[in-house]
């Protein structure tokens, strides 16, 4: 039995997805999306424990989805994250 946890992770840019995946696929069940559309089939098929946001993207920022997600599943550990010092954010 694999006792791995689920871990998300969402990014704009692919190469950051690529990154990620290859970094802790070892220690993790990693599943990605290019955007938090892309996000909501995996968490409806998957038992995700840990998603992890940027939170700069084109469509929804990350705390808008974590908004959302948190209605929805708050039982998942949300961490977001960003190459910016924006403190609005």
């Amino acid at each position: 039995m694999n006792s791995q946890l689920n871990v998300l992770y969402i990014d704009d840019e692919r190469e950051n997805l690529i990154v990620f995946r290859s970094s802790f696929k070892r220690n993790f069940n990693v599943f990605v999306a290019n955007s938090t559309k892309e996000a909501w089939p995996i968490l409806e098929t998957e038992l995700i424990q840990v998603v992890i946001s940027d939170q700069r993207m084109p469509i929804q920022t990350g705390t808008e989805f974590f908004t959302e997600l948190k209605d929805q599943r708050p039982d998942i550990i949300r961490i977001l994250r960003t190459g910016y010092a924006d403190f609005d954010d």
